[in-house]
């Protein structure tokens, strides 16, 4: 037996529409910082698709995955147990949903991970084990992009520009996301893609409450209703995570946080009904009308044991609605170039107080500062 072993903290960052690797570099920053200059950690940050996010889910998801198994095979992993996590912000989480399939289809890959996501007993032990661990998706339109017709004037404005977008400007990517064909079904519902999903310990969704007006809660939540009462939600920041599998450190911890709410923290756990029959135009619609999803893909992508937070940013005017999207990760807006100053503070909150301990400390690496 060898007893020679060491661990590497092996993490991927995807990147989402028109997007590219800087846009990490937020979290990037504050990461660095909390692991303090420990050497047993690799971050890639996936650049295969910068200018080529328009190609389509399918093609995206190929180009991370092999960037992935280039990077691993360049780099020392002999007698290490890779603790693996992949993360993705808005359509980067469907790239690496779809990045898993391509991953475990690679013999190289697949024989180093066991069924249960642990080791695989066949493995030669001198040679490397991974072991998934978080598969995180940020404000990702699980359920794509489909706006539902609406008498409320401005859902019907975003309707019609959605519609453009998707149809006339980002190629084979809006076809995917605008439900012309059935790649999000198959992403939800195929083994292929579901499967190795289900090896990973912590698979999770982020998503904002309300705001996000580039992909609202259900889409981001895998879920048919959204839950919270707006008039009932704090005005400062507020972060409620539900969940069976949240690990007692990350518990501890964010129940430490003075803008997480203990009321909510395990009370929203989420179960796809049996009959859902809320249609519109041949799909199904969220309870409020947003969007317009694949049933199949609702009951498929709930198959996994999502562990879900929710987040509601402190909202005031139209700007900073159209800035939580990406303020989530400190991201300037893709389009109107644009990050409004009253929610910047929040955002940076959330890397240094959430979204970083959440990944380390599903690693086991632990956190002594806030």
């Amino acid at each position: 037996m060898n007893n020679n072993r060491t661990t590497l903290n092996y993490f991927v960052f995807t990147h989402g529409l028109h997007g590219e690797k800087n846009d990490w570099d937020a979290i990037i920053e504050v990461m660095t910082k909390q692991l303090n200059n420990r050497d047993n950690v690799k971050i890639l940050v996936a650049e295969s698709n910068e200018k080529r996010t328009t190609e389509g889910i399918m093609r995206g998801g190929q180009n991370v995955a092999e960037e992935i198994l280039g990077d691993l095979k360049t780099i020392d992993i002999k007698n290490k147990d890779i603790h693996f996590s992949m993360i993705g912000h808005s359509l980067g989480g469907l790239f690496s949903r779809c990045a898993v399939k391509y991953l475990f289809e690679d013999k190289w890959f697949k024989k180093r991970v066991n069924d249960n996501g642990t080791t695989n007993p066949n493995n030669k032990e001198e040679d490397t084990r991974i072991i998934p661990t978080s598969f995180i998706t940020i404000a990702t339109p699980n359920l794509g992009s489909k706006r539902a017709k609406s008498d409320h004037w401005g859902k019907s404005f975003y309707k019609w520009g959605s519609d453009i977008a998707l149809g006339n400007f980002i190629q084979q990517t809006g076809k995917d996301l605008g439900l012309i064909n059935n790649v999000l079904e198959d992403l939800s519902t195929k083994d292929e893609f579901i499967k190795p999903l289900m090896l990973f310990k912590y698979p999770t969704l982020i998503s904002s409450i309300y705001h996000d007006m580039t992909v609202p809660f259900c889409t981001a939540s895998a879920r048919h209703d959204n839950p919270y009462d707006v008039t009932s939600i704090p005005k400062d920041l507020f972060i409620a995570g539900f969940s069976n599998h949240f690990n007692k450190n990350l518990s501890g911890w964010f129940r430490s946080l003075p803008y997480f709410s203990e009321e909510t923290a395990e009370s929203f756990s989420y179960t796809v009904p049996e009959k859902y029959a809320k249609q519109k135009d041949g799909f199904s619609s969220d309870t409020f009308d947003n969007v317009l999803f694949q049933n199949n893909a609702l009951v498929g992508i709930n198959q996994v044991p999502w562990r879900r937070l929710d987040i509601q940013f402190p909202i005031h005017t139209q700007m900073q609605k159209l800035s939580v999207h990406t303020a989530i990760i400190q991201k300037v807006h893709p389009v109107t170039g644009y990050l409004e100053k009253a929610i910047i503070e929040h955002g940076k909150n959330l890397i240094k107080d959430v979204f970083v301990p959440l990944l380390l400390l599903d690693h086991n690496i632990y956190i002594t500062e806030q």
